[in-house]
Formats: structure tokens, C-alpha cells, sequence
């Protein structure tokens, strides 16, 4: 069986020529005390390197995400992702990648985070499509469960200080495995906009292969906790199944999403239950909160006579399907 993939902590040391506040950046360039390494990611506002920040004589990597100034709504929303994700961090909430600073340096809005060393739910996925294996039962169930108690972490935040804390955009891209086996959600820019208390116009929010039945009816009054569960009931089904439920364009997705049946999965009745709860198109008959979810994934895992994965040893160990 495959190894894990992991992700590669070499910082390219030369630098590109480029001036700042050219239209793209790359590994080499400078950005206030940041000299940006290789790119790890685009969207959700912004561009996101691995960078080395040096204060005085000490050096400190980081994952640094930036969006020009002059992007004006593309800053915004950086900032604001800034201030959602500061305010996760204060507070403890478990399970999600950690904020060390945010501001504007030399023409750019950044948010500077811990590097998570490892690899992304999306790298396990590809990995293991790529060798024609399917996750164990006990990882998938285990994944979801540390996925589970990220977001009620900060949905119970967002209660005790009567703030709205929904992720809004649950996908395999955004959760984060670490080298000891942590789950780390990421990319709060769409939960930060209803955080610092933006009113969300009809539109799309989210990923389209993972949205839920109300994201693509644009019926944003309902975008909610429920919302996130559906997601994660598509990723887990996903990690199962090896491939998403539905497949398209995005207007296929939408109607998909709202208007087929969701597709029976081959991996038994018991997970079967499970992700019906989770994915039901009517809401009241989707499970309600992250303690039920979690409480039932726990049951689950008792019906098949699983324990919790072993995740610290994820990657002195084979793909676990």
C-alpha cells in the first residue's frame, strides 16, 4: 500500500526578481518581515505561501496568506477572515489551523497562520484513488468525528459570545492533517463575513460539489449549522465511497443537490444511517447539532465494533484503506 503524502518543507531560497505588488508573486519575493517560500494554495481571498518571518535574529516558518490592497473586496475579506479566525484562536477553539497575526504590510492585506506540517484530507483522497483503495470505515468515521468537534468548537464559541460561527464551505481541500496526527479545519473567509456581522446577499457561498440543499437555492437565510453537517455527510461519503455523490457543472450540482435522490453507498447499513442523517434534503430530518452527530458516529462505531483510528501513527503507516 501507498504511503501517506506528505507535505514537502523545503523553502526555495531564490528569489524571482519580481517587484512586489506585481500580479502574482512567487517563492523569493519579500513582503514585510515575510520572505515568501513556495505557493501552497489559492481562493478564499487570497494567495497562501509558506514563508519565513525574521524578527531581529530570529526566523519563524509560517503559512502566510496575502491579497493586494488594491483587490479591494478580496482584502476585506482577509481581514475579516483575520479577525474571525484571532478570535477562534483566543478562545482555544479545538481543531482548527491557528492564527498568529493579520494586518496590511506593503500594499498587502495578510493573515499569517501556523504551517501545518502534513497533509491535507484532499492529498489522502487523491492518494488513494490513485492506488485504487478506499479508506477504512474506522479512518473515515474517525476523520469525520475530529472534523465533528472543530466545528462545534467554534459554533459554541459563536453562541457564548452571540456570534454567528458557521464554516460554510466543508470540503476535504480545507481539513488539515498534522504530522502527530492533529485534524485541523482551515479557511474561515466565508464563516467571517457573517462573523463580523456582514448581511449575505442572495448569491453562492460555498463549493458546489459539497454545498448544501438550501447553499444551492441561494436561500442564504438558511445557511447554518445543518448546512455544515450536510458537507461533511458529502465528505464522509466521499472518504467511503472514493468519489463525491454527484458530479457536473455547477448548475448539474445545484439541481443534484436539491432535487436528486442522495446515492446509496456499498459500505453497509450502518454507515449507510449515518450519512442518510447527515445528508437529508429536509432539514428537520437532518441531524441538528454536533453533540447528536457525534454521540451517533460514536454508536456507529460500536454497531461494527470499530475504536477511534490511531491517527498519531498516520504517517509511519500505510494509506489506511
Amino acid at each position: 500500500m501507498p504511503r501517506v503524502p506528505s507535505v514537502k518543507t523545503t523553502v526555495p531560497a531564490v528569489s524571482s526578481g519580481r517587484r512586489v505588488g506585481a500580479p502574482s508573486l512567487y517563492s523569493g519575493d519579500r513582503i514585510g518581515p515575510y520572505t515568501l517560500g513556495r505557493r501552497l494554495g489559492r481562493g478564499g481571498g487570497g494567495e497562501t505561501f509558506q514563508a519565513t518571518r525574521r524578527v531581529g535574529t530570529q526566523e519563524m516558518e509560517v503559512a502566510l496568506k496575502v491579497s493586494p490592497l488594491r483587490y479591494e473586496r478580496e482584502a476585506k475579506r482577509l481581514n475579516d477572515e483575520g479577525r474571525y479566525s484571532t478570535f477562534l484562536t483566543y478562545h482555544g477553539a479545538q481543531n482548527i489551523v491557528k492564527v498568529n497575526d493579520f494586518g496590511v504590510v506593503d500594499g498587502y492585506a495578510y493573515l499569517e497562520m501556523e504551517l501545518i506540517r502534513g497533509a491535507s484530507l484532499r492529498d489522502l483522497l487523491e492518494d488513494a484513488n490513485e492506488n485504487k483503495i478506499l479508506f477504512t470505515s474506522q479512518f473515515a468515521l474517525t476523520i469525520t468525528r475530529e472534523i465533528c468537534l472543530g466545528l462545534r468548537s467554534a459554533y459554541n464559541l459563536g453562541v457564548q459570545n452571540n456570534r454567528t460561527c458557521h464554516h460554510m464551505d466543508v470540503k476535504p481541500d480545507n481539513v488539515l492533517i498534522t504530522r502527530d496526527g492533529q485534524v485541523k479545519i482551515s479557511d474561515f473567509s466565508i464563516a467571517a463575513m457573517r462573523f463580523v456581522g456582514s448581511k449575505f446577499a442572495r448569491g453562492i457561498y460555498g463549493t458546489a460539489l459539497y454545498m448544501s440543499p438550501e447553499a444551492c437555492a441561494m436561500e442564504v437565510e438558511k445557511l447554518d449549522e445543518l448546512s455544515d453537517i450536510y458537507s461533511l455527510g458529502v465528505t464522509l461519503f466521499e472518504m467511503l465511497e472514493g468519489s463525491p455523490p454527484f458530479t457536473g457543472n455547477y448548475q448539474q450540482l445545484f439541481r443534484m443537490h436539491r432535487e436528486e435522490p442522495f446515492p446509496c453507498g456499498t459500505r453497509g447499513p450502518e454507515l449507510q444511517r449515518l450519512i442518510d442523517c447527515m445528508v437529508a434534503r429536509d432539514r428537520d430530518r437532518r441531524v441538528h447539532n454536533y453533540d447528536l452527530l457525534i454521540h451517533i458516529i460514536d454508536l456507529t462505531l460500536e454497531e461494527l465494533g470499530l475504536t477511534l483510528f490511531p491517527l498519531e501513527h498516520i504517517f509511519s503507516s500505510p494509506v489506511p484503506g
